[in-house]
Order: structure tokens, then sequence, then C-alpha cells
């Protein structure tokens, strides 16, 4: 699924990828049978996204009830991920890995500021 570079680049991939196709069940009502396509940024960040126009997502301790496109879902599902995998890692005292998906989180971030979904992306992952 993910490019040969990337692939170098990240420590489990295989692992990510679950972790995303978890968060986009859980927060997207009805993103279960997109196909997903994965982008890559130019500041080096990724991102997984479902191939679909408009979601409804459901996330965060309020479960904030939102519509936005399928790539601001991916951007969503694959921050959540992440996030998630961080904590994993430093739970595990894996500062390699922990840095990793850190990274790879703040890349993403910064992309999704400039996101014409950022609003939503944001209020979704706060």
């Amino acid at each position: 699924m993910f490019p040969r570079n990337a692939q170098q680049e990240l420590p489990v991939d295989r692992v990510i990828q679950a972790t995303i196709h978890r968060w986009l069940r859980k927060a997207c009502i009805d993103a279960h049978d997109h196909p997903l396509r994965f982008v890559a940024l130019t500041n080096g960040g990724f991102y997984l996204a479902p191939c679909v126009g408009t979601l409804r997502v459901r996330v965060g301790a309020q479960h904030h009830d939102l519509s936005m496109s399928g790539d601001a879902a991916g951007i969503v599902a694959t921050m959540m991920a992440l996030c998630e995998l961080c904590g994993r890692a430093n739970h595990r005292f894996d500062d390699v890995a922990a840095l990793g998906y850190s990274d790879h989180y703040r890349r993403l971030r910064a992309h999704a500021g400039g996101h014409a979904e950022s609003t939503a992306i944001l209020a979704a992952v706060d």
C-alpha cells in the first residue's frame, strides 16, 4: 500500500495501516466499503483517505458529529492513529518509534492547518 520510499521510512507500515483502518471504522459511519488511497505530502508526511465524497464523522469525548470529505476524514483517522501509536511506543519505551510517529503527526498536522476543511479536522482531533 505504501510507496517504496515510505516503507523504508516507516517502522511498521502494516501496524499503521491497520490502526488507520480501525480509526476509520470507529469514527466514520459509512466509510467501510470504500477503497483507501495513500496521499504523500510535500513536507514528508502522509495519510490514507477513503475514496468517497462526504462522510459523517463522530470522534472525541463529546462525540462531535461532523460532516466532512473523505479526504478530511482520512486526515483525522491518520492523525488519531499516529497519536495512538506514539502513545503505545512511549508505553514500551521505544523512543525511535515514538519519535517517528510524532514526526509524521506533526507533518500531517501542519498540512491539516492549511486544508480547506481545517476547522472540522482540528475540531475532530482536539
